[in-house]
């Protein structure tokens, strides 16, 4: 995936990926690392926009859309679903 977004040709793949195997431990530490912050940026601003957001979902459908807004809060409740039975799925393994 990352091969044609940097324009990476085969030769410069099989470099990065020996560059792994041979660092294993330091590549992945960073990555925790990485994750960890992407956690932190995001908890941050969950919490930075969560007043807006119950505001905003308080507001309800804008004047004849309502159809439109009631097919739409049904997906969202769909999704939600999904995360939370994908989350309890990540658990239990």
């Amino acid at each position: 995936m990352i091969q044609p977004w940097f324009n990476l040709t085969d030769e410069e793949m099989d470099d990065i990926m020996a560059h792994i195997e041979a660092n294993r431990e330091e590549v992945e530490a960073e990555y925790r690392q990485v994750v960890e912050e992407a956690e932190r940026v995001r908890r941050y601003w969950t919490e930075y926009n969560r007043e807006h957001m119950a505001k905003v979902a308080a507001m309800g459908p804008p004047p004849g859309k309502e159809e439109v807004w009631a097919k739409l809060q049904a997906w969202k409740a769909k999704l939600r679903r999904e995360r939370e039975l994908r989350r309890a799925n990540q658990s239990i393994t």
